[in-house]
């Protein structure tokens, strides 16, 4: 991805037997491959990861289920690393 361009992503959450799991909420967040924050890009809610910095970055997505009690849940997370590059 170039610095100034746009990819959305997508996350989806099976089951133990592989069915899907329907109206999954996912958070979306990112982060910075070498030193954390998230100077490199912005995502949205819907995925939307928008290039802003040169550098690794890792898109998270997070769903948050079985809370009992509040404070205590489970999460799934799963993420994805992604390049950014300066347009040449």
């Amino acid at each position: 991805l170039q610095v100034g361009q746009q990819l959305r992503f997508q996350a989806a959450a099976f089951d133990a037997d592989g069915n899907a799991i329907p109206n999954v909420n996912f958070t979306w967040s990112i982060t910075n491959q070498r030193q954390g924050g998230s100077s490199l890009g912005r995502i949205d809610n819907t995925g939307l990861v928008t290039a802003t910095g040169e550098g690794g970055i890792f898109v998270f997505a997070t769903y948050t289920y079985n809370e009992v009690f509040p404070g205590l849940q489970r999460q799934w997370v799963a993420f994805a690393p992604l390049s950014v590059s300066v347009p040449k």
